[in-house]
């Protein structure tokens, strides 16, 4: 005849065995594992890890230091939450009620150059700052918006300083040989019939409309 433990009884008998031969077994043991290949959680004298078959292939891990490494992280699964990403591209999004509103990001787009974006939603309204090293550390710096944006780039010897409209015209300083110039592309041929507004005549002077 089966005999069937009740509920109680396994509790008593797990208790009496942990309290008999629990010390024994667990100073003994030397490693765990749940799972196979790289969908494992694994503990072993490196420390605790997850999402990879070793230790330093998995996404998620902690040494015997506590020091932390992961892919990404979410303060929730869903509603009012932050998340953080470093795989492709290091990001960090906010979310309220579920719904992306702030999105920033720090990319490598190609050898010495990089975006910071700071963003509304994902490639929404915001701002984009284009790095790139030269010369020397942080020689060039681009700020754009969806209404136009502003430059500045330099060397030991010369450089620029523009800002933007949002059809890509510019008005700058640019530092050459010691001298600041004054430089647009901005002003139109022909007068705009804007009160105040600068252009250029057909003579080549440049002007204010009345």
């Amino acid at each position: 005849m089966e005999t069937k433990l009740t509920e109680q009884e396994l509790t008593l008998i797990t208790q009496y065995v942990l309290g008999r031969f629990g010390n024994e077994i667990f100073r003994n043991l030397k490693e765990m594992q749940i799972g196979i290949g790289d969908e494992v959680f694994r503990a072993d004298r490196s420390g605790i890890w997850l999402g990879g078959a070793t230790f330093d292939k998995a996404t998620f891990s902690v040494d015997m230091l506590g020091n932390v490494v992961a892919n990404s992280f979410a303060t929730a699964r869903d509603g009012d939450r932050i998340v953080i990403k470093t795989t492709n591209k290091n990001e960090i999004k906010f979310y309220n009620a579920g719904d992306l509103f702030g999105y920033l990001s720090f990319e490598k787009t190609t050898i010495n150059k990089g975006q910071i974006r700071l963003l509304s939603e994902d490639d929404g309204a915001g701002f984009i700052v284009d790095v790139g090293i030269g010369a020397s550390p942080f020689s060039k710096a681009r700020v754009f918006s969806n209404g136009g944006g502003f430059a500045t780039e330099g060397s030991s010897s010369s450089g620029f300083n523009n800002i933007f409209g949002k059809n890509a015209g510019f008005f700058g300083v640019h530092s050459i040989g010691g001298v600041d110039y004054v430089i647009t592309g901005i002003l139109p041929v022909g007068d705009p019939s804007i009160s105040g507004a600068l252009y250029v005549d057909g003579s080549g002077f440049v002007k204010q409309s009345p």
